[in-house]
């Protein structure tokens, strides 16, 4: 998976002049005007995730960033905003992420040596090492005249020169901050002829950092896209002696469990997908599976036809697989295969058969 855009669309404060020539800033409303990622067509759950973190800065440094957020109301239609009164005809620069949830720290600045129209350090501290939420900063603006029109805005442009209450829209596109991965079980083709598995829980196991949290810090450069410009790190560079833990299947009774149960004769293996995709961030992928693992626990069974689910044989059988994988990065998705078989098949010994083990493609 590549960056995949969200294209919002932002209606934001303007100034007017009151009778003594002030500044009074007037209301301002987000309208979300579309989303594309991937094959989906349609508007997706996933916005309903948090707000929008924004911060509305001018070129230099001598003007404070305007800190504020846009979030939905009753109606899943329309954004407001809070905290952001911009002055009509000037030029603002708008950076941001979203989910803005409560466990994140947001800050921003200057890059070394520029100013603000060059781009920003955007700096995001206790972010989960992986998440149901699908983190996304903003990698793009375009200003528009009305909240009907579609333009995209471009990735690495971050410039917006404010115009009058009435044409004050602009469009953001996001990119993904997270890698994604999602898997998907089989049962090895001759196995399946004589056992079937049911699978109770699946756990993912992080050891990266102690308290489950890292620091993302994204450079945003006018004219330059996400990739290659975000890093992550352990801010307490601590060894945990816990795992931190996502369930990604949780059993406990039959009508939770999956079955993996491909048919026999079927030529190509049947997968089993588990339904959840989890972000990830990427520092947790390496070549030698340090920092993130699997653990499989699943019931095997026979094919007693007599019986509507066979013989249970073996309970709680468990595995733990580390995660080696390459080339992940923000916005980057894969799916991984783990194939339940026995490890000498050809021998059937009662253990090995009715104890398999789980490997990763």
């Amino acid at each position: 998976m590549r960056w995949l855009g969200s294209i919002l669309m932002l209606f934001l404060l303007v100034a007017c002049s009151d009778d003594n020539g002030s500044n009074q800033p007037q209301d301002s409303q987000l309208r979300l005007s579309s989303v594309t990622r991937g094959d989906e067509s349609s508007t997706p759950a996933y916005l309903a995730e948090g707000n929008i973190k924004v911060f509305i800065t001018m070129r230099d440094a001598d003007n404070p960033a305007l800190t504020g957020s846009f979030d939905k109301n009753s109606t899943q239609t329309i954004w407001n905003s809070n905290n952001l009164d911009i002055k009509e005809n000037t030029q603002y620069y708008i950076y941001g992420y979203m989910p803005n949830t409560e466990a994140v720290t947001a800050s921003i600045a200057q890059p070394a040596g520029s100013d603000y129209s060059a781009g920003a350090e955007l700096k995001l501290s206790g972010l989960p090492v992986f998440a149901d939420e699908d983190y996304r900063v903003i990698i793009g603006v375009q200003r528009v005249t009305d909240g009907e029109t579609f333009t995209p805005a471009t990735e690495g442009h971050y410039g917006y020169l404010s115009g009058i209450a009435s044409q004050n829209y602009v469009n953001l596109l996001m990119g993904h901050l997270y890698s994604q991965l999602q898997l998907r079980f089989c049962v090895e083709k001759n196995y399946y002829a004589l056992r079937c598995i049911h699978l109770k829980e699946v756990k993912l196991k992080s050891t990266y950092v102690a308290n489950g949290k890292v620091t993302a810090t994204v450079s945003l450069r006018d004219g330059k896209g996400l990739t290659g410009q975000v890093a992550f790190s352990d801010p307490a560079a601590t060894t945990p002696t816990t795992p931190k833990e996502m369930s990604l299947l949780t059993g406990g009774n039959e009508e939770e469990e999956l079955k993996v149960e491909p048919d026999a004769n079927a030529e190509d293996p049947v997968y089993t997908v588990l339904s959840k995709t989890v972000n990830c961030a990427p520092c947790l992928f390496t070549a030698n599976g340090a920092y993130l693992s699997i653990e499989t626990t699943y019931d095997v069974y026979d094919r007693d036809s007599s019986k509507e689910h066979g013989n249970l044989i073996r309970a709680n059988c468990k595995a733990t697989n580390k995660i080696q994988v390459s080339g992940m990065a923000p916005g980057v998705r894969k799916m991984l295969t783990l194939t339940v078989a026995p490890t000498y098949l050809y021998m059937l010994s009662d253990p090995d058969l009715d104890n398999p083990t789980v490997h990763v493609n």
